[in-house]
């Protein structure tokens, strides 16, 4: 036929041809889920400057407006072991310490103990983070030791059932679809090194792409996974705001998209993340005992109102509050309680506008023994707060610990 081509070469154009479609969608399809994966960096990611040599004491009334006291209720079967989380939710305080979760009530009241010590149905070893579900009234309580998670009722801490996780994870989140987020030490098939992975409802698994450095030898790797730690995640309303150890950075993640959100910048002080630098150190306490880097842990306790965190340097630490809606940053590296003169705790959660510390009784009631022998000062602080002077009388050394409920202000710097 003229003008036409030879049978045979139009069939090898047609297979060609063909070939080149099937070829095209899969690199369509691969290139989808890269881009799934794929970190977006926004064009310009809040940087928070951070200078530890000009970092001073911070004033609780720089942030907070006063402090509520509520002793937890102390009786030969409710002991709290070293407090690792707190979360308020319906009216009731959820206490992980590193055995059990145990709930009480807003005026210090035990409720109950959710589940029981076990490795049985319904049991946990050894409980590393938990999740309350308030739209199916749920807890469930993650145990790394035998890779479950364990659902109970949040009402009365029933059984209600539990699943396995094939990971060791350190902290874990669940999403507004259902799925979960989990923070910990994990490899792919190309032996990168990532922190983050995603279990979806099915039990399917996903990976996302935020790896560390290639370069990074076994032993630097072994350096970063020390200290990992159950405060990773923060919900938020247009995400979940998510941290990690030596990372500068604090992603925000939506579905399956991680942008860089916040910039942690300490100068001379910022640790280099490099082979060369890491292995001349043996470990985590190696580089907080011999350097003057500040090291980034995974941790921060956050709402859409505020984000507070903490990083050690040397033997010190670095103490951050950042107020989203003023956009107003203050930083130190200790704490005067000038609100009501009390102790200084430590801070284990947050709800809305405060922030829920944990002073240990006896540490209240030694600082309150100085405080007395100043007429003006023990008088000032029972203005301030009439609830100090019961607490004196009736709390002991071997109690549980109290509850210093820190209500901040709308605006960081007075």
């Amino acid at each position: 036929m003229q003008g036409g081509y030879p049978l045979h070469l139009t069939a090898i154009t047609v297979k060609q041809l063909l070939f080149g479609f099937i070829f095209l969608g899969i690199v369509l399809i691969g290139c989808e889920r890269n881009r799934d994966h794929q970190i977006v960096k926004e064009v310009n990611p809040k940087t928070f400057n951070i200078l530890p040599d000009a970092a001073k004491k911070l004033r609780y009334s720089q942030f907070m407006n006063s402090i509520e006291y509520i002793p937890l209720e102390t009786s030969d079967n409710i002991f709290i072991g070293e407090v690792v989380k707190i979360e308020f939710a319906q009216q009731k305080y959820f206490i992980l310490d590193q055995n059990k979760l145990l709930v009480f009530n807003q005026e210090g009241r035990f409720l109950f103990v959710v589940g029981s010590i076990g490795r049985g149905p319904g049991e946990y070893t050894y409980p590393y983070d938990f999740i309350l579900d308030t739209i199916q009234q749920t807890i469930e309580v993650y145990c790394r030791g035998n890779r479950k998670l364990t659902k109970y009722n949040m009402s009365n801490g029933n059984y209600i059932e539990e699943f396995s996780f094939n990971y060791d994870a350190d902290a874990l989140i669940k999403t507004r679809n259902g799925s979960y987020l989990l923070h910990g030490e994990f490899y792919n098939n190309k032996k990168e090194f990532t922190s983050l992975k995603r279990i979806n409802i099915d039990g399917s698994e996903r990976e996302l792409s935020l790896y560390y450095p290639k370069d990074l030898s076994e032993h630097s790797c072994d350096i970063i996974r020390m200290g990992l730690t159950h405060l990773a995640f923060s919900q938020l309303e247009d995400g979940i705001l998510y941290s990690r150890n030596l990372d500068n950075n604090i992603y925000l993640i939506r579905d399956d998209s991680i942008f860089t959100k916040y910039v942690l910048d300490f100068g001379d002080a910022n640790l280099p993340l490099t082979n060369s630098y890491l292995d001349k150190q043996k470990d985590l306490r190696g580089i907080m005992e011999n350097t003057e880097k500040v090291v980034v842990f995974a941790g921060q306790w956050c709402n859409d109102s505020y984000i507070y965190t903490s990083f050690p340097q040397k033997q010190e630490n670095i103490y951050v509050f950042y107020n989203i809606k003023e956009d107003e940053l203050l930083y130190g590296k200790s704490f005067n309680n000038d609100i009501d003169l009390g102790p200084v705790g430590f801070f284990a959660g947050i709800h809305k506008q405060s922030l829920i510390g944990i002073v240990s009784p006896d540490k209240f009631l030694d600082h309150f023994s100085k405080i007395k022998k100043n007429q003006e000062l023990w008088y000032r602080a029972n203005v301030i707060n009439p609830k100090i002077k019961d607490l004196c009388n009736t709390a002991h050394d071997s109690d549980n610990p109290i509850l210093a409920i820190c209500h901040l202000k709308p605006k960081f710097v007075n």
